[in-house]
């Protein structure tokens, strides 16, 4: 399902929507590209008012925004063709409150309508996913759990809600997160159904304070682990850093990722 987005959601990091303050004496990044394993590039471009406006993913794909007040739309382009147009809402303080997308699936066309909620603090708290079309009517929904400030466990629950499919478990260290919203693999993105519209984090509230040194991922018996370490810059944004990946099914894996800023 949705197999075009899968390679990128599985190859990129992060990234934020804040963007370069006028003020010489401090200077909040913005993210302009990643570089994996010093050989693809992921770009990002942002518009006057430093929301994001468009991305390439390594593949050539390229995601343009439209923003209209608390609506917006985002085109997806394959090779500079428009492959689809999908409708967002957002609430007063610019976060993404539903995302609605019109797959054409073998001829028959479904509707993902995605609803997000936000709690007191301004965190993430849920998601609700709902499909349709072709026989289909279903939801999936995730419940967001945070510790002092750090998003420490993801429990998405299948059937309406009520079968636990998968949990994922965070562990951080001492760093601080200044570079905005993280976003760390396919398993983290907003969408358990891989969308690959992970860019969409800087959208979605506050995020964890802290940056993030192990993600655990349990489906059934399978257990996934996630191992991070980073190189920062003097204002502490992540310059560098490295993933190392194991599991029974891939063994142990490890890249490496590179981050550009629009100032430093």
């Amino acid at each position: 399902m949705k197999t075009i987005f899968f390679l990128i959601a599985a190859s990129i990091f992060s990234l934020v929507i804040l963007g370069c303050k006028k003020d010489e004496a401090k200077c909040t990044p913005s993210i302009t590209s990643i570089i994996k394993n010093d050989a693809s590039t992921i770009k990002v471009a942002y518009d006057n008012q430093n929301r994001i406006s468009e991305y390439t993913s390594e593949n050539n794909i390229k995601f343009k925004f439209q923003y209209n007040g608390l609506t917006g739309k985002l085109q997806i382009f394959n090779a500079d063709t428009l492959f689809r147009t999908d409708n967002l809402t957002f609430d007063a303080n610019g976060r993404l409150t539903s995302y609605e997308e019109f797959v054409n699936f073998s001829g028959d066309i479904l509707r993902y309508f995605y609803l997000f909620y936000y709690n007191n603090e301004g965190y993430l708290s849920s998601t609700v996913q709902t499909l349709t079309g072709d026989g289909y009517d279903s939801y999936y929904k995730d419940t967001l759990i945070y510790t002092n400030g750090n998003l420490t466990k993801k429990i998405t629950k299948l059937n309406n809600g009520t079968t636990t499919y998968r949990t994922i478990d965070f562990t951080y260290g001492s760093l601080s997160n200044k570079t905005w919203n993280f976003y760390w693999n396919a398993y983290t993105e907003p969408f358990e159904i891989v969308s690959g519209f992970i860019f969409l984090y800087s959208m979605l509230g506050k995020p964890s304070q802290n940056l993030p040194t192990n993600i655990v991922v349990t489906e059934g018996t399978f257990i996934d682990n996630f191992s991070y370490d980073y190189s920062l810059n003097s204002d502490g944004s992540v310059l560098e850093y490295n993933e190392a990946r194991t599991n029974s099914i891939i063994g142990s894996i490890s890249n490496n990722f590179k981050l550009n800023y629009n100032c430093k």
